[in-house]
């Protein structure tokens, strides 16, 4: 499309072009025009607020345009950026995330400092993140699925923080969409591709027509794209939760050959099966039964073993790995030159994203709720005389034979409750034994699966005006407002209360016949509807900015003119999360407890930023923004450069500056989540009681402070053509970059909290206890005990840790133009990692635990090199290209697992122009069909899905015409 290299408003010439400090990391094919074609103008790209003729900022910023984003290969900015070098740690990728607090979301992770501390601009203003609260439900993320990827002119992404000019979340950088803007025409693309052996069909229909006249001119976009799902059970890497060889399965964990040498697999099938797992009530054993039936023998009850397989469930056959997906949404710019020295503009866009995923049955576990009311029949041991052998228990209620509540005619009962017991009662006519049982694991396949089916709307409004003052200076001022609202209505939430009424039996009011739910072989499907039903979540994100600003030349030096940009800028916004009262009182079966969240903010900003050229070969850039928040209070934070070229082959820069990160709305303000240890806990004052998973809640809360960082860069970029002729067109850069932070949000672990209780210095949490119950003694020494039971332990958020992030990016970039044979551009770029080491700091005694560097280590989730490299030719109408990723393995250290092996992925493409004004282009995501390292600590079939994105080998063929 004609638009595609077309930079806003200047044109850049092939030396200035070629001597970026960027060299952009995901290197296309960008054949530059000729010089003649050219002319030196001043631009501003993302990093500074000041317009400059040299194209080589101070910052280290990487240029990617549309050309770029297409010679990837990916069809979506999300998988494109998460290719490159710069990208680390784990990130939200629409795959495996069947359970996740964003499903569907796709976010991005510079440098590794955490997906939320990377700021994005659309046309040089903040956009609004995604309204639900990701990760832990706590962290405001923007989700790439938001754009209109081929309405993209450029992607601008600062590597250096940018704190000191455009404000918090900018701590690793800043990452400008810059949105089509000078197009007249009409041009049309569609894009159809899909894998191999699977329908996962990408569709995509783009449409883009500009006009002018003398004084106005107007572009407008409108896009088009569907993705199919892919399921889990459909691919042999990813179709077993159970990742040990199969003709190894004869252990729980790991297996060993003959020479004691580990094989690689564990078995993470659930322990939540269908038929379901119960208590034998004549030996208190845990058990199941081989297959469903309607009519169970307690003779072929057996034992769970997770080598004959009863007793769990494979969950990867009942989910998806990609889930549906339809994006479609409009994009328009408007300018009008309201006089010689104002233009009026305006951008006005809406999105709209329906997400269809789901995820396996709800399993019922001993850590959801039941009624606890338990029937147990006496017989040996007890007599009317007396209980010898102690069947009863405080709290039991004996029930004499003729009670209502006693089935039996011939026995007394005892009444027992026993708490979160989920009870088959001996009514039901499922119930193989003759007395109420206690269920510990049943997947609810009766029912409906677990379902996201996600609308999410971003619409998006943008009005200003620009102009000149004089012949040196422009000011800009503008009001914006952008929206991200998010409704999942959950169908397939199963409800604890109507599953255990079912289990007793409910009444079908089309037939007036009781039905009975079924744990271990078929039940109606009236009664599967009965317990499972819709739960919605709302989100909705809003966000009002207005701003003013202006920059001009201040005074002249020997050197050139020094610069000054200075502004305002106003800020509010508020985030609603609302939940049902299902969520509230945890009454969902394998879910957890959550309150929503009802918060909001202001934020007044001043900034300013000098560029002074204190010699011809020496520029320095010096900034500064002070904000003052209406929740928490102020910060400035100040940032310094410079640039150097001693000689006309080599550039030499660096930069020191202070970022800061403010505490998400949902840390602020949420009432809660909740979630459970992952294991049984053992409370500290009943240390003889049995351990138990415990409840957990994490509240917002409103004293957090933000996160410190302290951002070092260093780099040199050589033009080695300057050096050496036959070098011409060939150059390396080299960035080094450290990241410093302090006072990072963390939280005590339960274990901690629970050995603090009494500590009146601790203040990293609390453990909330029941009444103690009189009679309430030790069940080994018999002593009363002094405390109840634990309800929860809550764990808020507090300000202490410490990270530090290190490493160097390597590039080099070479433009080999010949007569006959066409022009070839080739390009590495990488990363490499020195450290990244996490520091925790103990909210008692201050003690810091020094983690280690965890480079290259499972632990740091940060391979020590990525690296991206292209191919690419053109001659005339033809062109191609290579685009390779290599992400490095992870080691583990702290774990008796396999370590990650180093994966590659290959995408290729040719396209031809010759036919009708028409581009058409056939390529190949992942060549060679590799699988990514496989992780035996995954859950999901084995696979780290943010740190080695995969798809399997995907055809996709594209038509671009101009009209």
């Amino acid at each position: 499309m004609k638009y595609l290299n077309v930079l806003r408003g200047c044109a850049v010439s092939k030396k200035a072009l070629l001597g970026s400090a960027a060299l952009s990391l995901l290197a296309a094919p960008l054949f530059a025009q000729s010089e003649d074609d050219q002319e030196e103008e001043k631009i501003r790209i993302v990093g500074s607020r000041i317009s400059r003729i040299d194209a080589e900022p101070i910052a280290p910023v990487t240029r990617m345009t549309a050309e770029d984003l297409e010679n990837t290969g990916f069809s979506t900015v999300g998988d494109a950026l998460r290719a490159v070098p710069f990208n680390s740690g784990q990130s939200l990728t629409p795959d495996d995330a069947s359970n996740s607090f964003t499903p569907g979301a796709s976010s991005f992770n510079l440098r590794g400092l955490g997906n939320g501390n990377t700021l994005v601009l659309i046309n040089g203003v903040r956009a609004v993140p995604f309204s639900q609260p990701g990760f832990n439900g706590f962290q405001s993320v923007f989700d790439f699925n938001s754009l209109p990827v081929d309405a993209i002119e450029e992607i601008q992404i600062l590597k250096d923080g940018g704190s000191a000019i455009y404000g918090s979340d900018a701590v690793a950088g800043v990452i400008n969409i810059e949105l089509a803007k000078d197009f007249e025409g009409m041009s049309a693309q569609a894009y159809y591709g899909n894998t191999e052996g699977h329908d996962s069909a990408e569709q995509k229909i783009f449409f883009i027509t500009g006009t002018s006249s003398a004084k106005t001119s107007m572009v407008t976009t409108i896009d088009f794209y569907t993705r199919n799902s892919v399921n889990t059970r459909d691919l042999p890497f990813t179709r077993d939760a159970d990742t040990r060889p199969l003709d190894k399965r004869d252990g729980p964990w790991f297996t060993f050959d003959d020479a004691g040498e580990r094989i690689d697999g564990v078995d993470w099938r659930s322990s939540r099966p269908y038929p379901g797992r119960f208590v034998d009530p004549a030996s208190g054993r845990t058990l199941t039964f081989p297959s469903l039936s309607q009519n169970q023998d307690p003779a072929n009850a057996v034992p769970p073993s997770n080598v004959t397989g009863h007793g769990f469930y494979n969950y990867q056959e009942d989910i998806l790995l990609f889930p549906e997906l339809k994006n479609y949404g409009f994009y328009t710019h408007i300018e009008h030159e309201v006089s010689d020295t104002i233009t009026a503009y305006a951008d006005l866009s809406y999105r709209h994203i329906d997400i269809y995923n789901y995820a396996a049955a709800a399993p019922y576990s001993t850590a959801d709720k039941g009624d606890g009311q338990m029937r147990i029949p006496l017989g040996i041991g007890y007599d009317s005389v007396g209980d010898p052998d102690g069947l009863i228990t405080d709290g039991d209620r004996v029930l004499a034979i003729g009670n209502t509540l006693n089935p039996y005619n011939d026995q007394e009962v005892i009444l027992r409750n026993v708490p979160g017991a989920m009870v088959m009662p001996v009514e039901n006519p499922n119930n193989p034994y003759n007395q109420d049982i206690q269920i510990t694991g049943w997947r609810l396949n009766s029912g409906a699966k677990r379902q996201n089916d996600v609308v999410v709307n971003y619409p998006r409004m943008v009005g200003g005006l620009r102009g000149e003052l004089g012949f040196t200076w422009e000011w800009d001022a503008y009001l914006t407002y952008s929206q991200s609202s998010y409704e999942n209505a959950n169908p397939g939430t199963a409800f604890e209360s109507r599953l255990q009424e079912s289990l007793r039996g409910v009444v079908n009011p089309s037939t007036g016949i009781t039905e009975f739910s079924n744990p271990f072989g078929p039940e109606t499907d009236w009664v599967g509807t009965y317990y499972t039903g819709t739960n919605p979540t709302r989100s909705q994100f809003n966000m009002f900015q207005a701003s003013a600003s202006a920059a001009g030349e201040l005074f002249d030096m020997p050197a050139g003119a020094a610069s000054l940009a200075a502004g305002v800028e106003f800020r509010k916004s508020s985030l609603s999360d609302t939940r049902t009262i299902e969520n509230a009182t945890g009454n969902i079966i394998g879910g957890s407890e959550g309150f929503g969240t009802e918060g909001d903010r202001n934020v007044v900003s001043l900034y300013a930023e000098m560029d002074i050229p204190v010699h011809e070969t020496i520029d320095i850039q010096i900034a500064a923004r002070h904000e003052d928040y209406s929740d928490f209070g102020t910060t400035t934070k100040p940032k310094i450069g410079a640039k150097w070229r001693p000689l006309d082959w080599l550039l030499v820069r660096a930069s020191h500056s202070e970022a800061f990160k403010a505490p998400d709305l949902a840390a602020l303000y949420s009432q809660g989540q909740v979630t459970f240890t992952s294991g049984g806990k053992v409370d500290p004052l009943r240390p003889n009681d049995a351990p138990e998973q415990m409840k957990q809640l994490t509240p917002g809360n409103p004293i957090l402070d933000p996160e410190e960082t302290d951002v070092d860069y260093a780099g040199v970029v050589i033009e080695a053509g300057k050096l050496w002729d036959k070098l011409d067109n060939f150059e390396i850069g080299i960035d080094y970059f450290k990241f410093d932070q302090e006072n990072l949000l963390t939280q005590s672990s339960a274990d901690t909290i629970l050995a603090n209780e009494l500590n009146p210095n601790f203040a990293g949490g609390r453990v909330i206890r029941q009444p103690l119950i009189p009679g309430d003694v030790d069940p080994i020494t018999g002593d009363p005990y002094t405390v109840g039971v634990i309800e929860q332990i809550t764990r808020p958020f507090y300000n202490a840790d410490e990270y530090t992030y290190e490493g160097m990016d390597l590039d080099f970039r070479y433009l080999w133009e010949t007569e006959n044979h066409g022009d070839f551009r080739f390009q590495v770029s990488s990363t490499v990692l020195f450290e990244n080491r996490t520091v925790t700091i103990d909210q008692t005694t201050g003690e810091r635990d020094d983690q280690g560097n965890l480079v290259g280590e499972w632990n740091g989730l940060a391979p020590k090199w990525r690296a991206a490299g292209t191919i690419a030719w053109r001659r005339e109408d033809w062109a191609a290209s290579l685009y390779t990723t290599y992400v490095s393995g992870l080691d583990y250290a702290t774990w008796p697992a396999p370590d990650l092996g180093s994966h590659f992925i290959f995408n290729p493409q040719v396209s031809y122009s010759g036919y009708w004004d028409t581009k058409i282009t056939f390529g190949i995501r992942n060549l060679l069909d590799e699988e990514p390292p496989r992780d035996i600590t995954q859950t999901n079939g084995g696979y780290l899905s943010g740190v080695y994105p995969w798809e399997p080998r995907f055809f996709f063929l594209r038509f671009e015409r101009d009209f």
